[in-house]
């Protein structure tokens, strides 16, 4: 007999409205606040909930004027990752967490959320200072990150109620379905995480390894660790039990390997550079060739992307300006999801030649500098290596193509602020067209046929997100069928993926297929268990 069980009805957390006043006021003064008490004092890596004195100290500057430390993160030696795996093994707290139900263990994500919430300013200052996030998207991250435990709560209650009612139990036979965490009796996940969502990343697969039953260990990118230390403080207060819940703050040579290569943890979530997800596909490989029993698990690994737009000679040019402007350029180019190619058909190159004139304006006029001031459109990059990374890139698409557009940027300026940049004339095989950049530099493309930009589009080692535009929806729908992409966006921008709406993740060197936001998204932390059971007793059916 089967039974109805429906999704779970679920929202997403609302975003601030920014043209109130009150709400950038609101945000101001959480950041003087910040810098008057709160990221004066030294911060550590902990152990179980507890902090621990003698780590590395590592000092975060500003982005936006590095004669600032906004704060000192103690990090842990890579002796703590051994230190925090035995007092995890040897904890009857985590193996009772990994026996515990799903629906029992998803009411601690929704304290989390509540935690999280409770901190909205919090976050969205601590955004701002440490990676040079614009306000807005601050506070966008910030739902993100409650909109995953919510979700992730939600999903984890369906999983388990959902047992064997998809599955057929004949007169005389009940089948149902079992979850425990994948893994030994004590499984434990390293969450290694990046600083361009510091917040939003780090707690999505933190959460949902945690609501499956793992312990965690997180390790935040070194350039968010500030954010990390705060997040890991909100999942404290939730009343997550601090013995399966460790935070270590470090350099990914040191404890990022050692995570990745310590045996006894069952697997790791990852979000990052290809060169380290490639790393870790081949680490596991290799020891799991000794492996007698469970396995060692990727459970979700995410990288990068060079994200397409093809834009057809029908598509609106204000919406395709915009799209294309916030895409590109927001957060400074540094989303996985950033645009980085667009693709115009347009076999005579009029109206082409009508959008670069009016793109190419548009770049010239943005205004780049802190986020502290909310009509800057373009923040510093994240750090020295970013910012030299970047420069050689924007002096290469020079060499290569032919700069359409430069902006500027602040004359005086003590932060690592770099101009966005249009270019094109580039060959769809130059290193501008085919590698991340992670900055604001876009390249264009005329292309005489919509073939000729699917074939561009689909020219990268990459598949995570693409944008079409056009007002056909019979195009647009042939398009969005052959372009090689986990999120299309039609008529949309290549970012802003919503929990529920847009589930995020891609394919090919983009990652593993595991989409952030998704239903299906807790299954990799967990191992089911299908159960058949003979009701018949001497011909009679029991109860």
């Amino acid at each position: 007999m089967h039974h109805a069980i429906a999704l779970p009805a679920l929202q997403n957390e609302p975003l601030l409205d920014f043209q109130k006043d009150e709400v950038r006021d609101s945000i101001t003064r959480e950041v003087s606040r910040l810098r008057r008490e709160a990221l004066g004092g030294s911060m550590s890596y902990s152990i179980a909930g507890v902090p621990c004195l003698g780590g590395i100290p590592h000092a975060r500057e500003n982005p936006s004027d590095i004669r600032e430390t906004i704060g000192t993160v103690g990090f842990a030696p890579k002796e703590a990752v051994e230190e925090a795996v035995a007092r995890t093994l040897r904890s009857t707290v985590a193996r009772d967490w990994a026996r515990m139900s799903l629906s029992a263990r998803a009411p601690y994500l929704r304290r989390v959320a509540q935690k999280i919430r409770e901190r909205r300013y919090l976050f969205i200052a601590l955004m701002m200072l440490e990676v040079g996030k614009q306000a807005h998207r601050a506070d966008a991250e910030v739902c993100e990150a409650i909109d995953f435990c919510e979700h992730y709560a939600a999903y984890a209650e369906f999983w388990e109620h959902l047992g064997g009612a998809l599955l057929r139990s004949p007169r005389g036979e009940k089948n149902t379905v079992s979850y425990r965490p994948y893994g030994p009796r004590v499984p434990i996940c390293a969450s290694i995480q990046p600083w361009n969502f510091p917040l939003a990343i780090a707690t999505g697969p933190t959460v949902a390894a945690l609501v499956c039953g793992h312990s965690v260990i997180l390790k935040p990118a070194e350039q968010s660790s500030i954010i990390g230390h705060f997040l890991a403080e909100a999942i404290y207060e939730a009343g997550i039990p601090p013995e399966v819940f460790h935070f270590l703050p470090g350099t990914g040579e040191e404890v990022g390997r050692a995570l990745v290569e310590h045996e006894e943890i069952a697997g790791v979530s990852f979000t990052g550079s290809l060169a380290v997800c490639r790393y870790i596909e081949q680490t596991l490989a290799r020891q799991n060739e000794r492996h007698r029993g469970w396995r060692r698990r990727a459970y979700t690994l995410e990288s990068g992307g060079k994200n397409p737009m093809i834009v057809l000679p029908d598509a609106d040019l204000n919406s395709v300006i915009a799209d294309a402007d916030e895409s590109a350029f927001g957060f400074q180019g540094e989303r996985c999801s950033a645009l980085s190619r667009l693709l115009f058909v347009d076999e005579k190159g009029l109206r082409y030649g009508e959008f670069m004139e009016r793109f190419a304006e548009r770049v010239r006029s943005m205004p780049v500098g802190s986020p502290e001031d909310f009509k800057n459109v373009i923040g510093p990059l994240v750090d020295r290596e970013a910012y030299a990374r970047v420069r050689l890139y924007q002096a290469l698409a020079e060499e290569e193509g032919k700069i359409a557009a430069r902006g500027s940027v602040p004359e005086a300026g003590m932060g690592y602020f770099v101009p966005p940049v249009l270019v094109h004339g580039l060959a769809p095989s130059a290193r501008v067209a085919q590698e991340e950049i992670f900055g604001p530099v876009l390249a264009v493309f005329r292309t005489d046929s919509v073939e000729e930009a699917i074939r561009l589009a689909n020219g990268s080692s990459f598949a995570l997100t693409a944008s079409i535009h056009t007002n056909n929806p019979e195009m647009a729908a042939r398009i969005a069928r052959e372009i090689e992409a986990g999120v299309v966006y039609v008529n949309k921008g290549t970012t802003g993926a919503m929990p529920g709406r847009q589930n995020f993740g891609g394919g090919k060197d983009s990652g593993n297929g595991a989409k952030a936001g998704d239903l299906t998204y807790l299954l990799p932390f967990l191992h089911q268990t299908h159960i058949s059971e003979n009701t018949m007793r001497c011909g009679i059916p029991m109860e």
